[in-house]
């Protein structure tokens, strides 16, 4: 066979999503001609496909010094976004005006260019390429998700909502989108659960039909032992460096093997140090990036899962739609997403008592509720040893309040309360820090905001994100008291403050995402910094800030604190976990 012919059934393979035919196919034919522009490209972009992120940008790359100097502008549009997914936004942006050069009227290439911004904190910018994209295509349902995920983070929910719906209703692809919306309901400032829950199902009645319903399985052949290794399969894209790591690396390190087989179905595009080292615990992965729904629960069910646990729920690019097609018997969803799936082929949530009380949390889910004692997060300590100076009032002679949680918590009523809070404390400062921050239209709405609250900007310090681990924990050595946001509560952000040993205080609210800081500090034996509402969490601030000697000794003590806790205690959590699943488990052979 010649060159042509590998090179015309390589595309058809790839056309046809037969990927590694597809591969081998461009392979032979890049043996004969290895410079070939075209044979290059694409198959970076197979690479790309199936999540070998490295070697696609690096295949597309030779693709363009072989056509200079007549480059079609799609090799730097598709490389950009290649760039885009392993995180190197500045030449993302660069390679990506370069397509922009040579199309300039791209709606593609304005949506990608907003996202390398977007990347960077340059959010405003991002913005209006991203409404350029859509008004140049107005069926680019993508561009405009994107341009509503910013209104999102400045806390524009209803518009957000009504953008998102309009681009699910366009796009091609709505599943993105989809998730979006329904991630916007949960930040409404009057939340109701039967609304959030509502709508998750409303989209899972409009996904469900556009599946074919003769995939999906209604009987299984696992073994209905109830003593037996349970498989349990975990569906993530956070097995990276990301929040959900903090509190699955525990599970993978502690969990019985001749309890839980454990199995990782990894949808994670832009592999990292994280990952590398999350695959080295005794579990079975599985690359899913590439695989259709279809394909990834023929795996799951070929690889025999008993329980199944989606940590993603309707989160960035996550796969919850597998659970759609049942490829295990008992199916969940736990961690990474605070609402209901929607989709009736999940069982159940696992949450625990606090954070979901019996009896008052059970109808806000599709899915039962799977309730683990005490609490069902464990935190894994960050690898960074940063370490706890003394509490910042100590020298500076006034306390500072500081918040770290994303923008779109940051309500009104929010910001209403931590204005009394500043009126009481007249000497103290504020610290507000999170992505969209290093944005300054952003930064200046948000000051706006606070001054409408008789706040000073001489009593603020606004930052936004801070890329590297270590130095965004070092931050936490500026603040003395970390206030919690309300309705939806921070979860990382409230154990990365307490490990460096500062106070939090949060507000108990109606539903899991409004409850999750009660729990996280009642498994620290800090219930008293947990308010029923928000006079009292007005109260409890003010009357923490005047006690500057209990806010020190909690500084000297907290790690200590954490690390003999529940929240802590990984083997305990491990048992809790296993023993959840066999609750499970044994509900299903009974």
């Amino acid at each position: 066979m010649n060159f042509n012919t590998f090179l015309a059934d390589a595309f058809a393979h790839h056309k046809a999503g037969r990927l590694q035919e597809a591969e081998q196919a461009y392979r032979q034919a890049l043996a004969i001609n290895p410079r070939h522009p075209e044979a290059l490209h694409h198959f970076g972009l197979l690479a790309h496909q199936v999540g070998r992120n490295d070697a696609a940008a690096d295949l597309i790359n030779q693709a363009i010094a072989s056509a200079t100097p007549w480059v079609p502008a799609n090799y730097y549009g598709n490389l950009g976004w290649i760039l885009y997914q392993l995180g190197r936004a500045v030449e993302a942006e660069q390679v990506t005006r370069e397509a922009l050069k040579r199309e300039p009227a791209s709606s593609s290439w304005h949506n990608n260019l907003g996202n390398a911004l977007y990347l960077q904190g340059r959010i405003t910018e991002a913005a209006a390429f991203w409404k350029k994209s859509f008004e140049l295509d107005k069926n680019a349902g993508g561009a405009l998700s994107n341009y509503a995920n910013v209104l999102q983070e400045t806390g524009q929910i209803q518009e957000a909502m009504a953008a998102h719906k309009r681009a699910a209703e366009i796009a091609p692809q709505p599943d993105a989108a989809w998730d979006n919306y329904l991630r916007d309901v949960g930040f409404l400032t009057d939340l109701d659960p039967l609304f959030v829950k509502n709508e998750h199902e409303n989209w899972a009645a409009t996904f469900l039909k556009t599946i074919d319903q003769k995939l999906v399985r209604t009987s299984h052949k696992n073994e209905k032992n109830k003593e037996k290794t349970l498989k349990v399969g975990l569906i993530s894209p956070d097995f990276r460096l990301h929040s959900v790591t903090y509190f699955i690396e525990p599970l993978l390190r502690q969990a019985d093997r001749n309890k839980l087989q454990l199995f990782c179905y990894s949808n994670v595009h832009a592999p990292d140090d994280v990952t590398a080292r999350l695959q080295t615990y005794p579990a079975t992965w599985r690359n899913i990036v590439g695989l259709t729904d279809v394909q990834a629960a023929e795996q799951i069910e070929k690889d025999g899962i008993d329980i199944l646990i989606d940590l993603g729920g309707h989160t960035s690019a996550n796969r919850c739609r597998i659970l759609a097609y049942k490829p295990a018997p008992i199916q969940m969803t736990y961690l990474g997403y605070p609402y209901s799936t929607g989709l009736k082929a999940c069982d159940y949530k696992l949450t625990d008592e606090i954070s979901d009380p019996v009896g008052e949390s059970d109808s806000h889910y599709t899915e039962k509720l799977l309730r683990m004692p005490i609490s069902s997060w464990c935190f894994e300590p960050p690898k960074f040893n940063v370490p706890v100076g003394p509490a910042p009032h100590e020298s500076n002679g006034y306390v500072t309040f500081g918040s770290f949680n994303t923008y779109n918590k940051t309500n009104d009523r929010v910001l209403d309360a931590w204005g009394k809070i500043m009126a009481r404390v007249p000497d103290a400062r504020l610290f507000i820090k999170c992505h969209g921050l290093g944005d300054p239209q952003i930064k200046a709405g948000l000051m706006a905001r606070l001054k409408a609250r008789g706040i000073d900007e001489s009593r603020v310090t606004i930052m936004g994100r801070e890329v590297r681990t270590d130095s965004h924990l070092s931050l936490y050595s500026k603040v003395d008291i970390a206030l919690d946001t309300f309705p939806y509560n921070g979860t990382t952000t409230t154990c990365e403050a307490l490990w460096q040993g500062v106070p939090v205080v949060t507000r108990e609210g109606h539903m899991h995402v409004a409850r999750v800081g009660e729990t996280l500090l009642m498994a620290v034996g800090l219930g008293d910094l947990v308010a029923k509402d928000i006079d009292s969490y007005v109260e409890l601030v003010v009357k923490l800030a005047g006690d500057k000697a209990r806010i020190s000794e909690l500084r000297r003590t907290m790690r200590e604190r954490m690390l003999k806790s529940p929240l802590c205690d990984q083997p305990a959590f491990a048992r809790r976990f296993e023993d959840a699943m066999r609750q499970a488990w044994a509900g299903y052979c009974s």
